[in-house]
């Protein structure tokens, strides 16, 4: 009996012993699973790592083009910038109608020199005055200033037009023409505006007053100016009052240029400095303006200053620009003998 109880329990013994070692077995291949397990993992971190490296290169690329090679510190965040480059502000460096006809020094000097074709180009880009805009949305106007020079105003009104990058058309009366006021004209010039003959006296006009005295009005203004700018070609005409007769307009050997918006501006010339008339002259110049627009204004009165300077400032911000009547109309669009009154 005892025996057989001996016996019985080594098979159990066994039996554990033999449980043990299977459980041991079977604790070893699960561990080698686990280790086949996160060796895939491992594999596709490393892939992952990869990913994230080509983004930052794509996005890198991008970058460059778009931001003069700037470099992104994240690359899942990082997006490309848009150009925000204004043709107006930062012409681009490939020439074009608008190029040229931008208005700055340097192009003007360029357009002088080139052919007719780019001037009738620099015409067309500039005026088109019935289209309301042009390309890029930038409207050119040219103010015109009659009655001067003035030897107050003068200065001030190129200046303030140069601030913008803008200039202007002096239609000058003869007898006005001293040293102080013949350096004002010279001053207009140098900083890229344009001057044209008004009158000698200021006393006639040119559609009632006697042939001789048409002539020496004309011919003692262009010498007045010749005697401060001798070099200056005079292409441009006003005549007092815009009034002159058919037959002379025909035989004129200058441009006449008159204009499509009148500020009145003389009719509120007093009391000077007087808020009331400046802002009525002001109203009168920004109201109903459109792209191609000659304005007639007169260079000696404060008033007609005051409300000039506030209407430059609107109007550059409504997408203005300031060029002479020949940059608006074109150098090879303007033809003695011929009558204008808008770009």
């Amino acid at each position: 009996m005892k025996n057989r109880f001996r016996v019985l329990i080594c098979i159990m013994l066994v039996a554990i012993m033999g449980l043990t070692g299977c459980r041991a077995i079977l604790d070893g291949s699960i561990d080698n699973g686990s280790s086949d397990i996160d060796t895939s993992n491992t594999t596709i971190d490393a892939d992952s790592s990869e990913n994230d490296s080509t983004d930052t290169d794509i996005s890198s690329d991008i970058s460059s083009e778009t931001e003069s090679n700037s470099t992104s510190s994240n690359a899942t965040s990082s997006k490309p910038k848009p150009s925000t480059s204004s043709k107006d502000e930062s012409p681009s460096s490939t020439v074009s109608t608008e190029d040229i006809s931008s208005g700055n020094d340097t192009d003007n000097e360029t357009s002088d020199n080139n052919s007719a074709d780019v001037e009738s180009s620099e015409s067309e880009s500039i005026s088109d005055g019935n289209s309301g805009g042009s390309t890029g949305g930038i409207k050119y106007i040219a103010f015109t200033f009659d009655d001067g020079p003035s030897s107050t105003y003068t200065r001030k009104i190129v200046d303030k037009l140069a601030s913008y990058d803008g200039r202007g058309t002096f239609f000058v009366v003869g007898n006005r023409l001293t040293s102080t006021t013949g350096a004002a004209i010279q001053y207009a010039v140098n900083k890229g505006n344009e001057i044209g003959i008004h009158a000698y006296t200021h006393s006639y006009k040119y559609n009632n007053c006697s042939e001789s005295i048409y002539q020496s009005e004309l011919s003692k203004t262009a010498d007045a100016i010749h005697k401060y700018l001798p070099n200056y070609n005079i292409t441009l005409m006003r005549p007092v009052g815009g009034m002159i007769t058919d037959s002379r307009l025909k035989s004129c050997p200058y441009a006449v240029i008159n204009w499509n918006k009148d500020t009145n501006d003389w009719r509120y010339k007093n009391p000077s400095g007087n808020s009331g008339k400046i802002n009525t002259i002001y109203n009168n110049t920004i109201k109903n303006v459109k792209n191609g627009d000659i304005i007639l204004m007169h260079e000696i009165y404060k008033n007609s200053y005051e409300a000039f300077c506030k209407a430059v400032d609107k109007l550059y911000k409504d997408g203005y620009r300031f060029v002479t009547v020949t940059e608006l109309i074109g150098k090879s669009n303007i033809k003695a003998g011929k009558k204008y009154t808008h770009g």
